[in-house]
């Protein structure tokens, strides 16, 4: 008499993808790896999954499973041919991966895209992420010139990268902006008069640039020497402010009557009487 193992027993492909998806990754992959129908299974058990796999030993071949999942993690992973699996992930992060412009061919659908510290990411590969809406270019080798693909995007960072004013005539539909330790003037902000959300840290930026931004909710202005009390008119309507580092005075601080959070570390011109008045009306004071 004989025993059917039971790993012969046909479930169906939808069968399987939703009993290995009761298991973690690494042991997903292991099962899938008993018969050929269960392989075929695994893509599916991934449909819709965010995946950290940035500290796995996954290389480009295993990447063939994960094509159907919605957000994968890939910070630091060595990856050559891989990406070409990954065309319909709505989110991927490839922050201080050696990835190249080519690469990127591969997530043109792509909504969210992280490339930072990616130093081999040039203007070239910006044409292939026409489509994305959030993407980190930071510390990248990405200029002006990139911008122009970029229409789309509502959310970027482009921190100590070579950006001046004139790439930011093409994001005008960018509500959340990170320009820190950048070339950006006065005369670039004035494209970006729909930010709710910016970060200019260690900018040349002063009080006159800050006249196209009073819409802000979030601003940082840490470290900007050229900003004083004049420019927190425009800032009336900010929730948080940051000024740690400026020349911000008692007087400038209380022209900010929306807000609800500020960082004032390193403002010699701020007084420990007024820190804790503004602690007294239920503001954070950092």
């Amino acid at each position: 008499m004989t025993t059917e193992s039971s790993f012969d027993i046909y479930l169906g492909g939808d069968c399987w993808s939703v009993i290995l998806g009761f298991f973690e990754t690494k042991a997903r992959i292991l099962i899938g790896h008993i018969n050929k129908e269960i392989y075929s299974s695994l893509r599916g058990s991934f449909t819709g999954e965010i995946l950290n796999l940035c500290q796995t030993e996954i290389r480009d071949s295993g990447l063939l499973h994960f094509g159907n999942a919605y957000k994968i993690d890939l910070r630091g992973v060595y990856l050559t041919f891989g990406l070409k699996f990954l065309t319909n992930v709505n989110s991927i992060d490839l922050s201080f991966t050696k990835i190249t412009d080519n690469k990127l061919v591969h997530l043109q659908n792509a909504d969210e895209i992280k490339l930072d510290n990616c130093y081999s990411i040039t203007d070239s590969g910006m044409k292939y992420l026409k489509n994305v809406k959030r993407i980190d270019l930071g510390l990248t080798k990405v200029t002006d010139i990139g911008m122009k693909y970029l229409s789309k995007v509502t959310q970027i960072k482009l921190t100590q990268t070579n950006m001046t004013d004139i790439g930011m005539k093409y994001l005008a539909n960018v509500t959340d902006i990170d320009l820190s330790d950048t070339m950006i003037t006065d005369n670039g902000l004035q494209y970006l008069s729909k930010v709710k959300r910016i970060i200019l840290h260690h900018t040349s930026v002063t009080d006159i640039g800050l006249s196209f931004l009073t819409k802000v909710e979030h601003i940082n202005l840490g470290e900007c020497s050229h900003i004083t009390d004049l420019g927190m008119d425009h800032l009336t309507e900010a929730n948080e402010v940051i000024l740690f580092g400026t020349n911000i005075s008692d007087k400038g601080i209380t022209k900010l009557i929306n807000a609800r959070m500020l960082e004032l570390w390193d403002c010699p011109n701020i007084t420990d009487s007024k820190r804790q008045k503004l602690q007294d009306m239920g503001l954070k004071i950092y």
